[in-house]
């Protein structure tokens, strides 16, 4: 706030935080002013850019300069030649620049993703100056004083965006999306348990051990019921994946899913661990083959299964992880089941659920999770035994068990 009111003069900008004073008296010198209190050429250039930053307006900046020059006996001496061209620029418009600044920053944080560092915020405005620097940590520290952003983690320079908004569920109407998810599974593990739309089921297996070819099983199952969206790794390729289905004794022409490869035909990466959310299909079955976490840090397949149920709304996804033979989980360790409702792992020739979220009211019972198969002509996966507890010494139901025909 600047107020004149004759000789007397107050000067207030707590919106800024740089000063307040007053002054009573201005007399002058030897033809230079004398007050009671003097205001150097630093601390008024701080002034002027404080109320600049904050967006007042030219005619605002005139007056204010105007009457604290009153204040500043020495500002035109040699010395401070340099403070006062700052001041001239600022009044000139560089204000506007660093408006912009404060602006460009704004919106990048709020087209960001949850977190992001201070770095990102300098690469986002394209390599700003020193002072532009300062005026993005400003702003940075304004917003977090504000509540709109706070500081996570123990460096320094890491934020994240506060969003307060939320969307209530109404119980009684899920719109659909309480509705099971119905379908034949290899092994007839749908028996075993219920998938509900945004359900996850983890398939972790050693390399060659049946991951792929059991995906495939499950896709010739629903491929005609469901939009089928099938995520496979580059390293097998167009070609080989062509050559994996002709295992299967029928044409291709026979196959209804969409197949989309982590590299395009250009060598360009569509899809990975940072952005395969991005290339959900929300109500269709999304089949990964595989997924592998970011490589600094394993556990964080947690975080990028979360997203990727997050993107689902009336579809699922079935997603393949590697595994090291006798590990009961595959990459990520026990983070890697976390976000799924149902995690089944492969060693060769046996299938044991490790997870069941929503267990099934079988016959069968919860402690009976294994079960031993065998890929048959057609690549079809066989069961061999009916399911068995994890000790492996009572196999309660082989008695029922009947041998899938030929």
């Amino acid at each position: 706030m600047i107020g004149n009111n004759g000789n007397n003069m107050e000067i207030s900008n707590n919106k800024c935080g740089v000063v307040t004073t007053s002054c009573n008296k201005v007399t002058t010198i030897h033809g230079n002013p004398a007050v009671e209190l003097v205001l150097q050429p630093a601390n008024l250039l701080k002034i002027i850019k404080g109320y600049a930053l904050e967006g007042a307006t030219d005619n605002e900046l005139v007056a204010l300069l105007d009457h604290l020059l009153l204040l500043t006996p020495y500002i035109k001496e040699e010395k401070n030649k340099d403070i006062y061209n700052l001041l001239l620029k600022t009044i000139a418009g560089e204000r506007n620049k660093s408006r912009n600044v404060t602006q460009d920053l704004r919106d990048y944080i709020f087209s960001t993703d949850g977190a992001f560092t201070l770095h990102e915020c300098y690469n986002a405005l394209g390599t700003p100056t020193p002072k532009e620097k300062a005026i993005v940590r400003k702003t940075l520290s304004s917003m977090c004083a504000k509540k709109e952003l706070e500081k996570v983690g123990t460096k320094t320079g890491n934020y994240l965006k506060i969003d307060t908004s939320i969307e209530y569920t109404d119980i009684a109407n899920t719109n659909g999306l309480g509705k099971p998810l119905k379908f034949e599974t290899p092994l007839n593990m749908g028996d075993r348990t219920i998938f509900f739309p945004r359900s996850l089921w983890g398939i972790a297996g050693v390399t060659g051990n049946g991951k792929t070819t059991m995906a495939f099983n499950i896709i010739r199952n629903i491929q005609n019921l469901f939009e089928v969206v099938y995520f496979y790794e580059a390293e097998l390729g167009p070609g080989a994946l062509q050559h994996k289905l002709g295992y299967f004794h029928c044409p291709l022409s026979a196959w209804n899913f969409k197949a989309v490869c982590s590299a395009n035909s250009q060598g360009v990466i569509q899809w990975d661990s940072q952005t395969i959310h991005q290339k959900i299909h929300p109500n269709a079955i999304n089949i990964i083959d595989y997924l592998e976490p970011p490589e600094d840090a394993p556990w964080k397949i947690y975080h990028v299964m979360k997203k990727i149920a997050a993107a689902l709304r009336n579809g699922m996804a079935i997603i393949l992880i590697q595994k090291k033979e006798g590990a009961k989980f595959g990459v990520g360790g026990d983070w890697s089941a976390k976000a799924t409702s149902f995690y089944t792992s492969l060693e060769w020739g046996c299938l044991k659920i490790e997870k069941n979220s929503y267990q099934q009211e079988d016959r069968i019972g919860r402690n009976f999770k294994c079960i031993d198969f065998e890929i048959a002509p057609g690549s079809h996966v066989k069961a061999k035994s009916g399911w068995y507890g994890e000790n492996g010494k009572k196999k309660k139901h082989d008695e029922q068990f009947i041998p899938e025909e030929e």
